[in-house]
């Protein structure tokens, strides 16, 4: 597992290891570039972990990007690799979004700014592992429509390594599939508004697709064709009356499985249910309880919700319709102190009507059986499935 911390004077990769079913610090990397760790990504096998630096100056040139490769050694990680490329342009930013399959053997790497020649905007490229030299080698840069910008803003490779998926930063969604060892651009889907995530199952037969617009949809391919489903955000605005809205899906994320899909819900502000399981049931008569600080000032009487966000775990029924099942945060006890602060003391950059509000920090990631999610302050929780 690999923790990031970006955006300080030093930015800090902390890679940890289980054992005896505890996660252990293996090694703490230290940067003093403010984007090192904006992307990472992890074999399967915990072998190598991949670590992004888009803003990494090359040769004299300004934000050409590249990706360390960090391997395991039994003991810790050391860098074994260092990928860049030589066509990237001052502010082309390789490394902008990164892949791997589950499988270990294919990596997948954007520069999403890059203009390395004429009408040329962004690019995806393969890496492969040489299992004989045991090193990755370049092996493809992926076609796209050249009129669209920012090709790559976000990409996902599936499991097995057959599929890749990736967007610009407008509407269109490209898929790609493995003809005799060559990635070969199958379908062009365009989306209602800017993409906003991507993920895939293990086979690359089940992808999601998120937008700006607080939408997702589930995409499934059967004999080359492409069904779409809307899985509907489960709060209305009306009922969530707080700008920027409830921010449902900036992230999701499909199991390999194919039949779990994750949510994120960033703007979340409700105080947990007692039972999680909410199968069947609407949030708007579970969530009736906000999370709040008191009034700020004696002559105020409005409080400030405490916006810790919320995962959300959609299930398949027998009749193939996706529907929530599970409602995950944790406990508000569990994570308003900071270095012996209240959150509600703490001196974070006030949102809108002075919402305590830490983005970043609200993320999750799910490997196999086990999600972890990230939250307000520095804290991190491990869930397991107990099916």
């Amino acid at each position: 597992m690999a923790v990031v911390n970006t955006g300080s004077k030093n930015s800090n990769v902390r890679m940890y290891t289980k054992s005896n079913s505890k996660w252990v610090l293996s090694n703490r990397i230290v940067s003093d570039s403010r984007t090192f760790g904006a992307g990472v990504a992890v074999s399967s096998n915990g072998k190598y972990v991949f670590i992004t630096d888009e803003y990494e100056d090359n040769n004299g040139v300004e934000n050409t990007g590249k990706v360390l490769v960090y391997k395991y050694n039994g003991k810790e990680f050391f860098v074994d690799q260092e990928l860049i490329r030589t066509d990237t342009r001052a502010n082309g930013n390789f490394g902008s979004s990164i892949s791997v399959s589950s499988n270990g053997k294919l990596l997948v790497v954007s520069a999403a700014q890059n203009t390395p020649s004429e009408g040329k905007k962004g690019g995806v490229y393969t890496y492969k592992l040489n299992e004989n030299l045991d090193m990755w080698q370049f092996a493809q840069e992926l076609d796209f429509n050249k009129d669209e910008p920012y090709f790559g803003y976000d990409l996902a490779v599936s499991g097995d390594g057959s599929t890749i998926i990736a967007s610009d930063i407008y509407r269109n969604v490209y898929i790609y599939g493995n003809d005799n060892d060559k990635f070969v651009r199958k379908a062009t889907l365009r989306i209602e508004a800017p993409v906003s995530s991507i993920s895939i199952n293990q086979n690359g037969t089940s992808f999601t697709v998120s937008d700006f617009n607080s939408q997702l949809f589930h995409y499934e391919t059967k004999n080359g064709a492409y069904s779409k489903t809307l899985i509907t955000k489960p709060i209305s605005d009306k009922v969530y009356d707080s700008y920027p809205g409830y921010k449902f899906a900036e992230k999701a994320q499909i199991s390999q499985s194919g039949d779990v899909i994750l949510v994120s819900a960033n703007s979340d502000f409700y105080a947990p249910p007692a039972d999680s399981i909410v199968s069947g049931k609407t949030l708007t008569n579970i969530l009736t309880k906000k999370e709040e600080c008191s009034p700020k000032y004696s002559w105020s009487n409005e409080t400030t919700k405490i916006k810790t966000g919320a995962i959300l775990v959609y299930k398949r029924n027998a009749s193939g319709d996706w529907i929530l099942h599970q409602y995950m945060k944790p406990d508000l006890s569990k994570i308003r102190s900071y270095k012996g602060k209240d959150i509600c003391d703490q001196d974070y950059l006030n949102g809108y009507k002075g919402e305590r509000f830490l983005d970043n920090g609200i993320s999750f990631s799910l490997s196999g059986s086990s999600l972890v999610q990230t939250t307000i302050n520095g804290n991190i929780f491990e869930y397991t499935n107990q099916q």
